[in-house]
């Protein structure tokens, strides 16, 4: 291409016109093809910008090293309006705009313009590994989630595969992924939903959030018991995705809105590993208060989840009692205390209510409660069967269960005919997407 040829595909322009008046033989087509391309593209892209702008981009010795220019870039070295940049910002957005399909892994290019946008009304949330911030693609809003550089690439690709396989499962108590990309040495999750608080800021705060104060006792009941039932749910898609949790916790669920009404969303996998049948974990591994018994020996299956779970149970159970949390009830800091003395526990933190219905719901949660908080692994139930007993309790207080439709139907997976190791086949699995994106 020459500045003849620049002329012909950029009408209105004359680019034989020399660059500095001392060299004849440097015209200011010669700058842009030397140093302009990428941006005299974008311009040519553009409906909205005249042909001419290119001309203010040679004068003012920018080059495409630049890019992407800021509006404060182009304001102070081009001297146009707020309005002439936002136009110029829009059309470059479009030019190196990157689309995702679902679950898709991209690795971005310096200019490349993610569909992603910040809702500057949202504050970032902070954690060791990075920040989260509510995005929008059109008018879907997305969690983002930014790890930091540095971080360990392995934890990173476990993450995003334990992701893509909860997204598999369509279950809508679980954080599900929409896309990832990795940019300037950063990676990037995009998942939903986007939730406003987790279960530990409404378990401290209930009592200033309009949505539970307005709720009379028996609806709170019924959003309580239809909470445990779509965690068990949740808990259920995981297992029989043949991947464990192993950090139960309310900080780990997420309370959002789902067919109007504020629904618990499992989420933060970043511990998470798939699992062979009645394989253990060796590590000691998510946060000590939440500990299943069987942790301090080092050998946790997915039966662990079921334990953590019931300690969930019971903070939910403590709320509706009007009792204090368990942190402020079990001065070790491992709540797995409680099962030193559990019938004695239950008796005086849920004592026998006065209304009939919330009397037989107690009978039956605490039933429930001493099978889940199990000392022993094998004597607990499998997350399905805790589903179906939280149904019928949900049920029973003359309402339907929220994810009835996506009920688990099994949470054992059935591998007695498998002989691979499958936490060793996804390890392979991250190792391949590794070397790929290296």
């Amino acid at each position: 291409m020459n500045p003849i040829d620049l002329s012909i595909t950029c009408p209105g322009v004359d680019f034989t016109v020399t660059y500095q008046p001392h060299d004849t033989l440097f015209s200011i087509g010669d700058y842009v093809i030397k140093y302009l391309q990428k941006t005299f593209d974008i311009i040519k892209s553009s409906s909205t910008i005249e042909n001419s702008t290119i001309v203010y981009f040679v004068r003012a010795g920018i080059k495409d090293h630049h890019l992407p220019y800021t509006q404060d870039f182009l304001i102070e070295n081009l001297k146009c309006t707020v309005v002439e940049a936002k136009d110029y910002l829009l059309a470059q957005s479009s030019f190196f705009a990157v689309t995702f399909k679902p679950l898709e892994y991209k690795t971005l290019g310096p200019y490349d313009s993610v569909p992603f946008v910040v809702d500057s009304q949202t504050k970032l949330r902070t954690g060791g590994y990075g920040v989260i911030e509510k995005v929008f693609e059109g008018s879907d809003s997305f969690a983002r989630k930014t790890i930091r550089d540095g971080y360990d690439t392995e934890k990173i690709m476990m993450e995003l595969k334990i992701l893509r396989l909860a997204t598999e499962t369509e279950n809508p108590h679980l954080l599900r992924l929409r896309c990832a990309y990795k940019q300037d040495n950063q990676t990037c999750l995009i998942t939903y939903p986007w939730c406003e608080f987790d279960l530990r800021a409404f378990l401290d705060g209930s009592s200033e959030m309009e949505f539970w104060v307005k709720l009379q006792p028996k609806d709170k009941l019924i959003l309580i018991t239809d909470w445990m039932a779509c965690l068990a749910s949740g808990l259920s898609a995981l297992h029989k995705k043949k991947i464990k949790h192993q950090d139960l916790k309310p900080e780990n669920v997420l309370l959002c809105l789902l067919d109007d009404r504020m629904m618990p969303v499992i989420c933060d996998f970043g511990l998470s590993k798939a699992f062979a049948k009645d394989s253990k974990s060796v590590k000691v591994q998510g946060t000590r208060e939440y500990f299943p018994p069987e942790q301090f020996t080092g050998k946790v299956g997915r039966k662990g989840d079921l334990f953590s779970l019931g300690l969930i149970f019971v903070e939910l159970g403590l709320l509706l009692f009007g009792q204090k949390s368990l942190k402020h009830q079990i001065s070790s800091g491992f709540y797995t205390d409680i099962t030193k003395n559990l019938d004695e526990f239950l008796t005086d933190k849920f004592p026998c209510p006065n209304a009939p219905f919330f009397l037989d719901w107690r009978t039956n949660f605490c039933k429930l409660l001493k099978v889940m908080l199990n000392e022993t692994p094998a004597n607990r139930p499998k997350a399905s069967e805790v589903w179906e007993c939280l149904k019928e309790m949900v049920e029973s207080l003359g309402a339907k269960p929220h994810c009835e439709n996506v009920s688990p139907v099994e949470s054992n997976p059935n591998v007695d005919d498998e002989t691979e190791d499958v936490e060793i086949m996804l390890r392979e699995n991250i190792a391949s997407m590794i070397d790929k994106l290296t």
